[in-house]
């Protein structure tokens, strides 16, 4: 039974650990392509934070109301490719 439970924890928190490394990913470079293209823009850390907020919100968001829709874009993405 613990190797149920400790087997479990550490996939909840390898699910946890993957979404921040790519939200913080995802981030990073958004915030460097915009610092690249804007030599004025100074680069904050709550924008940072804020950016990868609304990333992750947006990714549960898709999750949680939009799952029904997945297939029919895996189906269009492989028809176009």
């Amino acid at each position: 039974m613990l190797t149920i439970w400790s087997a479990a924890c550490i996939r909840a928190f390898g699910w946890l650990l993957g979404m921040s490394s790519v939200v913080n990913f995802m981030s990073g470079m958004t915030m460097g392509l915009i610092a690249l293209n804007n030599e004025t823009y100074q680069v904050q850390r709550w924008h940072v934070w804020l950016l990868s907020s609304v990333i992750a919100w947006a990714a549960v968001a898709i999750n949680v109301f939009f799952s029904r829709h997945i297939p029919v874009f895996n189906k269009l993405m492989c028809r176009c490719y």
